[in-house]
This record gives structure tokens, sequence and C-alpha cells, in this order.
């Protein structure tokens, strides 16, 4: 899709973003299990009255895009309705803590980030979740969400 795209567009700026950007984004500047707060008020399992406005889990079908408030960077659907495919490919998460850590050049699976409608608790779609799956898999529930290089 994105080699069309930007074949189409006569460009190369569009991509999938790495998983610290995805990341980034998601959380929206904040440091909380999700961009709109911790929401420890009420339960994992699937949702509770802190998430509903935000996030999507448990709905078992994809829904309409951008129902949901936004996070603070104006961003929708960070938290669940799709795993988002990212530029990375998986890596062991045992790795030192860094900042825009690369991902490595190869792999067998590549990352997905955000949960989806078809998480089954809350906790599966805050802002550090992050799932893989080999790059040419095409479930129901796996999406993507473009960055654009400068």
């Amino acid at each position: 899709f994105l080699s069309k795209l930007n074949a189409l567009l006569g460009s190369t700026k569009f991509r999938l973003p790495t998983e610290a950007e995805w990341e980034r984004a998601a959380r929206g500047g904040t440091q909380t299990r999700f961009s709109f707060g911790d929401a420890l008020a009420g339960s994992d399992d699937c949702r509770n009255g802190e998430s509903e406005p935000y996030a999507w889990s448990c709905h078992f079908q994809s829904m309409p895009v951008g129902t949901r408030l936004p996070n603070p960077f104006g961003l929708h659907d960070v938290h669940g309705n799709m795993h988002e495919w990212v530029e990375d490919w998986l890596a062991p998460s045992t790795m030192p803590a860094q900042t825009d850590p690369p991902g490595p050049a190869k792999g067998t699976s590549k990352v997905l980030r955000g949960g989806s409608f078809s998480s089954s608790d809350l906790k599966y779609v805050r802002s550090a979740s992050r799932w893989s799956h080999v790059p040419n898999a095409a479930p129901d529930d796996f999406g993507f969400r473009l960055a654009m290089s400068p």
C-alpha cells in the first residue's frame, strides 16, 4: 500500500511509524497507562467508566473511526479498535531503556500496537501494549496509521 501511495504521489514521505513514534503519539505527551490517565477507578475487565469515552475494547467488531474522544495530540482510536502495524520488527523487550530505540533491521514478525476491538481486557489497549505477527497477515482487527517524513 505505502509503495503504491508514494508512487502515485511521486513521493517517498509516507511510511509506517516506528514503534517509538507510535507510542509517543499514542501517549499524547502523558506518562500514564492511557493518554487519558491511568483508569484505575474501575476494573481492567473490558472497560470502565473512565475508559469508555476514549477506548475500544470488548466490542467484538470494528467501530467507526473518531467516535471516541481524542488524546491530547488530537489522535483518535489509539486505545483499541484496531491493532496498528508499525515499521519495527519484533525485538526482545529485555533491552535496556532507551530514547527512540531503533528496531532490529530484520526479523520474522512485525510489531503491532494499540490493542483492538477484540481485546478482552482494558489492560490490552493501554499505551504500552504490543503485539506481533508475520507481516503478510491480514486479520480483520489489523490496521495502520500513516507517518510522514519531512
